[in-house]
């Protein structure tokens, strides 16, 4: 027997029972590879050994939060090389991108009842879902809006993947360079994000997530920082906004993800505000990094500062079962 049903927009053909476990944890139709695809079905468990890594690969026992990118990574899967023509690149870098957004939004939305509309959904519908500006509508990759506050949060996520290739003039490769070459032109994208946001609902949050290969802490020389200093350096200047009536040029946070894209640590993740030093060239203190789990407290944390929901108490703790029955999720006080 052959139904049909409507899955992310798109009506799809199915068996009855053609169901496999979805990387996201809800069940999806398989979608069937020849032998010899580098990747596993999108929405099935991989065929293939996967490395899980360190601890990082884990969930912990009690919240079941993520801490690795891991399934993202497979989501993107088949990895592409640093020397594919750039049309590859790009999807790629889409696939990952479009991971990383159910990823983060699902785990927000785990956190509490009051994320539970945050989009995309749990199985990745509503990806890049708009939201008003002031010049009309903009996707945005993780949306939170309400009915009483509009867009409340949003996370805007880049990815660099690949390294820039040097050519000779005949086209040839001549060398595998670094991953700094298009930190100009994320830079300028983050900026129309966090003005035509701003400018038009300025208590909105904007977070934003720049993901860099772990390898790019290293490419650093002594007359050139490494890719990931130079990262910091380029966003640095477009964070630290802690107040509605500040420039709406800058966002809420920046954070940069350095992960490992293979190996045996394939999806560790640690992040870095920009707002901290960065080293000149190797990776960052351990002091000065965040799990994934901890950059998703900061973003919350953030959220809740804005909206006036935190409060300090010399003792005690108040439960989600305590909260009082007059308590409202926009931050202020019911009149």
């Amino acid at each position: 027997m052959r139904t049909s049903r409507v899955i992310g927009g798109h009506s799809r053909n199915y068996k009855r029972g053609d169901f496999a476990p979805s990387l996201y944890g809800s069940a999806r139709p398989k979608r069937r590879h020849s032998s010899n695809e580098r990747c596993a079905p999108p929405y099935s468990t991989p065929s293939r050994p996967v490395h899980r890594g360190s601890d990082l690969a884990k969930r912990d026992n009690e919240g079941m939060r993520a801490s690795s990118i891991l399934p993202a990574l497979i989501k993107a899967d088949p990895i592409i090389p640093h020397t594919a023509n750039q049309n590859e690149k790009r999807k790629y870098a889409q696939r990952f991108s479009d991971a990383l957004a159910v990823l983060v939004a699902n785990e927000i939305r785990g956190r509490h009842k009051r994320f539970e509309t945050i989009r995309p959904g749990p199985r990745g519908d509503g990806r890049e879902s708009r939201a008003k500006t002031k010049k009309g509508f903009k996707k945005l990759d993780v949306n939170y809006s309400t009915l009483e506050l509009g867009l409340a949060l949003g996370v805007s996520i880049k990815t660099v993947n690949h390294k820039d290739l040097k050519r000779t003039k005949s086209g040839e490769i001549k060398s595998i360079s670094r991953y700094d070459h298009n930190l100009s032109r994320h830079d300028t994208e983050f900026l129309a994000e966090s003005s035509a946001y701003h400018q038009r609902q300025p208590y909105a949050v904007m977070v934003a997530l720049f993901f860099l290969p772990a390898d790019g802490c290293d490419d650093g020389t002594a007359r050139r920082a490494s890719s990931f200093g130079r990262a910091v350096e380029w966003f640095h200047h477009r964070a630290g906004r802690e107040r509605p009536d500040e420039d709406p040029n800058l966002f809420e946070r920046i954070f940069v993800g350095i992960y490992e894209p293979e190996g045996t640590a394939r999806g560790d993740v640690r992040f870095f505000d920009v707002m901290t030093a960065p080293p000149w060239n190797g990776r960052p203190p351990d002091r000065d990094l965040l799990t994934f789990d901890k950059m998703i407290d900061a973003i919350i944390s953030t959220y809740e500062r804005r909206n006036g929901m935190t409060f300090e108490w010399s003792t005690g703790e108040i439960s989600d079962e305590d909260e009082p029955d007059d308590a409202s999720d926009d931050g202020g006080i019911d009149e």
